[in-house]
């Protein structure tokens, strides 16, 4: 991605009442948010491979911080998910943004879009320059054409995308937008699809933006 692209994207996304912070490797991610997140503080993470690839989820469980961890064997997921509300820090990525500083998410249980729009104190968001689009519209077709079928296919899920590589529904017009490729995949894990134009908290979440590639 060129650095006008980057440059004009995060002077969107300050605007729209977002904090940035621009890192070139992924590998500089963990030691930053050990750098600004308190140690003893409560934090929960949305399902990632950016965080994955950021190795972000062993700074979490390196006991300096008190981690709501959906992963470990055992704990109940929806006690997790429940409490990730309440938590100081809240950790996950986009599926897409554009250069006028919107955000889009589709998840499946929703619970990741829930606790990024409203409860936990701080969010961070560790998004790849590589998931910056001109628009919404070219936002929801990398959605629906690259992070959506390489997550159902990470997940093991039987759908469309997870065998073809992309959504039984990429065209994009007014008619029946969202729910068309719902409908002709009964398996889909795209249940709930947000985008936020701007942050009315100013700086609650922030956006890492990393220029090496991470996640999908």
């Amino acid at each position: 991605m060129d650095r006008e692209t980057v440059d004009r994207t995060m002077k969107a996304l300050r605007a729209n009442g977002y904090a940035v912070t621009h890192l070139d490797k992924r590998d500089e991610v963990r030691a930053y948010l050990e750098s600004v997140m308190k140690e003893g503080s409560s934090c929960a993470v949305g399902g990632s491979v950016s965080l994955d690839d950021c190795d972000v989820l062993s700074l979490l469980r390196c006991g300096s911080y008190e981690f709501y961890d959906r992963y470990e064997e055992g704990v109940d997921v929806e006690e997790v998910f429940r409490k990730s509300f309440s938590a100081d820090y809240y950790l996950a990525s986009a599926n897409a943004i554009t250069e006028k500083g919107e955000l889009m998410f589709i998840d499946g249980r929703g619970n990741r879009v829930a606790a990024i729009t409203y409860g936990p104190k701080k969010v961070f968001l560790i998004v790849s320059v590589n998931k910056i689009c001109s628009n919404l519209k070219e936002a929801w077709l990398r959605c629906k054409t690259i992070a959506c079928p390489k997550n159902a296919k990470r997940l093991n899920k039987d759908t469309f995308c997870a065998k073809n590589g992309r959504c039984i529904n990429t065209e994009f017009n007014d008619d029946d937008l969202l729910n068309r490729g719902v409908r002709g995949c009964k398996n889909t894990i795209c249940s709930y699809t947000a985008i936020m134009s701007r942050q009315m908290v100013k700086d609650r979440i922030e956006v890492i933006l990393v220029n090496e590639e991470c996640g999908y």
